[in-house]
């Protein structure tokens, strides 16, 4: 998909710290590999390490999420992409793709063991 960004909308704000949490997933092309997103916006702080330093936003990360397998097919994994894909909320990726979250583009990197890394565009922020 290179070339064409990917537009995600923020779900919500949490009350308890300044995350932008979204429904949306990315999924890794050719893997199993699911992920959520989240950002800190521009003006909030957030840490990327435990107990690191606060760094200043806006930033965002993927997070993974877990497979669950069910007796009931609809009630696993499989049920949660089948949902998402209809809503349009699960959205393949791979390297080099951008998408756009929060107001700040991304550029997908893939890490070792398939992690994907989030990492800003110039002159996006």
């Amino acid at each position: 998909m290179n070339g064409t960004v990917i537009e995600i909308t923020p779900a919500s704000h949490q009350p308890y710290d300044d995350t932008v949490k979204s429904d949306h997933v990315l999924a890794l092309k050719g893997t199993y590999h699911r992920f959520g997103l989240a950002a800190i916006p521009r003006g909030k702080s957030g840490r990327k390490v435990f107990q690191g330093p606060l760094v200043p936003g806006p930033w965002a990360f993927a997070f993974g999420l877990s497979s669950v397998i069910a007796a009931n097919p609809e009630h696993g994994t499989y049920g949660d992409i089948r949902r998402n894909k209809a809503a349009g909320l699960e959205h393949e990726v791979e390297a080099g793709d951008l998408i756009r979250f929060d107001g700040v583009t991304y550029r997908i990197e893939v890490e070792r063991r398939q992690y994907i890394n989030l990492v800003a565009v110039e002159g996006s922020k």
